[in-house]
């Protein structure tokens, strides 16, 4: 008998499903406190922004890289209301380090070969405007590039130049990433990301086939379907089962979260909302204890195709 697919709530934490395999088990401590809180800025983030009517696709890892930019270049007030918001686990300083280090690591797989992987950030000032050494070392960490930029006179050729610039940097998968700005901006930033690579186990197109996927509202459609056997690292807690699937060369891998079982029976009447609070152990890597239990499993895995 063929499954019978589910639409139900599908959340991939990018931060976590970007991070190293093998840089995250050496020891460090600090660094990987960042994944933790990003991830739960990526939920807290997705609370805002779903509807539960339609899919939902967005990069936490680029926004909490730009907010964790400005929260920086922040003071009193401000600053601690953004570390609360990105739940900033460490000091400033041993913060940004920590980042730092991230982008380091993924910078090193990049230059690897195996998989096409560039981040890149942006300073977008006002011409003439004078920004603080400090910050602007910080920017270089982050490998910010700086254009200044006339919003006064020219906002809707800024917006054009800032449009090309996210185009470039992605591959054309992007092309307008802001609309009509203000005369009054100050500072815009901005960061791209780009990511292209192959499964470390491929799937055969010879076994995709059409199956019935289950609508929200009722009925099904049939839709192609990926499919293989092999065995990948499972995890799961009461309400969540995550999967993850790596990427050629082992650096990389796409972690899947979904809820699979609730009060007993398959998610079939929409989307629940995440949680208030996520476990912190809700990583593939660390999930050896508590609540979580981590396994390798053979499994037939089916994938909807774009």
């Amino acid at each position: 008998m063929r499954p019978s697919f589910t639409r139900a709530l599908v959340l991939v934490a990018f931060i976590t499903a970007m991070l190293p395999l093998e840089a995250l088990a050496q020891d460090h401590s600090e660094i990987k406190t960042v994944p933790q809180s990003a991830t739960q800025f990526a939920v807290d983030l997705y609370r805002l922004m779903e509807d539960g009517e339609k899919n939902l696709f967005f990069s936490p890892h680029s926004i909490y890289t730009v907010l964790a930019l400005m929260c920086g270049g922040a003071a009193g007030k401000t600053a601690e209301q953004m570390a609360a918001a990105l739940h900033v686990p460490l000091e400033g300083e041993a913060f940004q380090d920590a980042l730092a280090g991230i982008q380091d690591i993924l910078n090193q797989i990049q230059q690897s070969g195996e998989v096409k992987l560039d981040i890149v950030n942006s300073l977008w000032p006002q011409s003439g405007a004078s920004l603080k050494p400090e910050f602007l070392l910080l920017a270089k960490r982050y490998l910010a590039e700086v254009y200044p930029v006339d919003y006064q006179t020219e906002p809707a050729a800024v917006s054009k130049r800032i449009n090309a610039w996210a185009e470039q940097e992605t591959n054309g998968r992007i092309k307008d990433i802001i609309g009509d700005l203000h005369p009054e901006t100050h500072l815009l930033l901005a960061n791209a990301i780009y990511f292209k690579g192959d499964w470390a186990r491929q799937f055969d197109k010879a076994k995709t086939s059409k199956m019935p996927f289950q609508l929200l509202g009722g009925g099904t459609v049939q839709v192609p379907i990926m499919m293989q056997l092999g065995r990948f690292p499972l995890a799961q807690t009461g309400l969540v089962q995550i999967l993850q699937l790596p990427y050629e060369g082992g650096d990389l891998s796409m972690t899947i979260g979904e809820y699979r079982i609730l009060a007993g029976r398959a998610i079939r009447n929409g989307c629940h909302r995440v949680p208030a609070s996520i476990p912190d152990n809700l990583g593939i890597r660390s999930c050896e204890s508590g609540s979580v239990r981590t396994k390798y499993c053979s499994m037939n895995l089916w994938l909807l195709m774009e």
